[in-house]
């Protein structure tokens, strides 16, 4: 019997693009080559994500949908959406310095 993945909803708070490829690349190794918001990007988080399971073999496991957010603000906005549409993430990476 094959199980679907579980798929983890993953929300990166921080405002060096270089971070939210890190974790990107860490959860999602084989998913899309999205790149993440530039730095001095003033637009809105591009909400672009990658989706990969840990098993790609179909029989269950993890996947992580990683989305990014350029400010804790953009990131508070996000949370609240996602609470709207009960779609809440499963995690929030914030780096605060």
């Amino acid at each position: 019997m094959r199980r679907e993945a579980q798929v983890h909803r993953v929300l990166v708070i921080d405002d060096e693009s270089a971070f939210h490829e890190v974790c990107r690349s860490t959860l999602c190794p084989n998913g899309p080559s999205a790149s993440p918001p530039s730095a001095g990007d003033e637009t809105r988080s591009d909400n672009r994500s990658g989706t990969t399971p840990l098993r790609p073999n179909g029989d269950g496991g993890i996947a992580f949908t990683v989305q990014s957010a350029m400010s804790g603000q953009e990131g508070l906005e996000m949370l609240r959406s996602a609470f709207v549409r009960n779609e809440p993430y499963s995690v929030a990476i914030v780096v605060m310095r």
